[in-house]
This record gives C-alpha cells, sequence and structure tokens, in this order.
C-alpha cells in the first residue's frame, strides 16, 4: 500500500519542484530535491536502528507521525502549482534522444533490482551475524552513498551528454546486487568486505541511473512537468515488479522444500 500511495504522491511533488522554473534553475532544483529526499531516508535508516531489535513497530509508528506530521508544510504551499517557466531553452544535441530511451530503459529495471534486494537485507545481516541494532544502519550504507552520488551528479555537469554513465552505472548496479546477495554466503570479513563493495556500488549505480534519467527527460521534454511524472511512472513500475518477482522467487523456494518434506 505505501508504494502505490507513494508513486501517487511523487508526481506532485515534483511538479511543484519543477514548476516556475527552466533550464539551469530547474536543473538545480531538481538536484536539490533528490540530495534531501535520498538523504532523509539515509538519516531515518540510523535513527531507527536502536529501536530495530526490541521496538520495531515503534520506530515504524515514529515515522508514521514524522509523514503525517509533514502535512502541516501544506499550509505555505498554493493549491496549484506556479505555471511552468517560459523563457528560452537551448536546443538539446541530437544523440539525447537516444540516451533519454538508455536511461529509461535503465530506469525500471533499477528499480527491479533494488526492491528485490532490500528486503533480503535482514536475512543477508542475520548470516553474518551482525547485532540487530546495525540491521538498518547497514542499509544505511546503501542510502548514504545514494544521496552523496546525487551531490556528485547536481555538481559535475561533466557527464551530460556522455554516453559512459549509461554502461558504468548499470555495471556498478550489478556487481553491486551480485556481491550484496553473495556476502552471506561468503562469510567473515570477507562476507562484510564483499557487503559494504556491494551496497556502495550498487548507490552509486542507482544513483547515477536516476540522475540521468531525470536530466535527459526534463532536456528533451524541454523541461515539462509531464516528462518527470513519466519518470515517476516507470520507478513505479520496478517497485512494483520488484517485490513481486521476491514474493514469487520466496514462494517457490519455500513450495520445493515441502514437496522435499
Amino acid at each position: 500500500l505505501y508504494s502505490p500511495l507513494t508513486g501517487v504522491l511523487w508526481p506532485i511533488v515534483e511538479s511543484y519542484v519543477a514548476s516556475g522554473k527552466r533550464a539551469g534553475q530547474l536543473v538545480r532544483a531538481v538536484g536539490i530535491w533528490n540530495i534531501n529526499w535520498s538523504a532523509a531516508g539515509a538519516i531515518a535508516s540510523i535513527v531507527v536502528a536502536p529501536l530495530v531489535e526490541h521496538h520495531a513497530l515503534v520506530g515504524m509508528a515514529l515515522l508514521g507521525v514524522i509523514h503525517l506530521a509533514s502535512g502541516v508544510c501544506l499550509v505555505w504551499f498554493s493549491p496549484e502549482p506556479a505555471p511552468h517557466g517560459e523563457g528560452a531553452h537551448e536546443p538539446h544535441p541530437a544523440h539525447y534522444p537516444a540516451l533519454l530511451v538508455t536511461f529509461r530503459m535503465l530506469l525500471p529495471a533499477a528499480y527491479v533490482a533494488s526492491s528485490t534486494l532490500m528486503p533480503l537485507l535482514p536475512n543477508l545481516t542475520e548470516r553474518l551475524k551482525v547485532a540487530p541494532i546495525l540491521h538498518t544502519a547497514i542499509a544505511a550504507i546503501y542510502l548514504a552513498t545514494r544521496s552523496l552520488t546525487f551531490v556528485g551528479f547536481q555538481r559535475l555537469q561533466g557527464w551530460h551528454g556522455r554516453w559512459w554513465p549509461a554502461v558504468v552505472c548499470p555495471a556498478l548496479l550489478i556487481c553491486g546486487f551480485g556481491a550484496t546477495v553473495f556476502a552471506g554466503r561468503l562469510g567473515g570479513g570477507l562476507g562484510w568486505a564483499a557487503l559494504v563493495f556491494g551496497l556502495v556500488s550498487f548507490g552509486v549505480g542507482m544513483a547515477g541511473i536516476y540522475s540521468g534519467a531525470l536530466y535527459y527527460a526534463m532536456e528533451v521534454g524541454n523541461a515539462e512537468v509531464d516528462a518527470g511524472g513519466a519518470h515517476e511512472t516507470l520507478i513505479g513500475v520496478g517497485y512494483s515488479v520488484g517485490p513481486a518477482l521476491g514474493l514469487g522467487v520466496a514462494l517457490s523456494v519455500r513450495g520445493d522444500r515441502k514437496s522435499v518434506v
């Protein structure tokens, strides 16, 4: 229930972030927004860590209260976003549409991987005999890396129009996914090293794909709000398919075990 509701909310938030802005001003606003929402996840994971072992439901309830309390901020918002910014918009290079298509293919695939991997982390940390208080703090490794990468992609613009992020970022994503999943099987110090490497690599890959998909959506779509909506729709597809795949695998494994018994 939470993921679809978030998916509905996200394009609305993005419409306010993008409203009344164009070109460089819009890129900066979206970059700051990415840094803020991604940092919130990392901070929350660390804050609730002491509650995980004995008061997990209290931690969830507190996060829910924060969600509801943030509604107070709506007092300062107008009922409708500001009109879309007018003004000259430099034509984008000819290869930008191809980059947009590429990143839009990578985006849902990345979120399928993310929403499949995150539910596995508690099991992986148990295999590595991690203390419960550190379970969410370990997830924060991925979340903090993703946030810091957003900072880098916002401030450094040399990647704009380049093909290498479309190759490097998915490669990091795949390597990170594999290293994280197999960390539990390795165990010991090697398992810990694989887990940290995997989460860092996965975080960089995720942030790079997200940044690229959103940047080219804004550039090719002339920074239209609808372009951001399509971007979030693709993320929603990944959020839906990922847990479904994870559940299917879990049920299959459970069914095989029962048949063996």
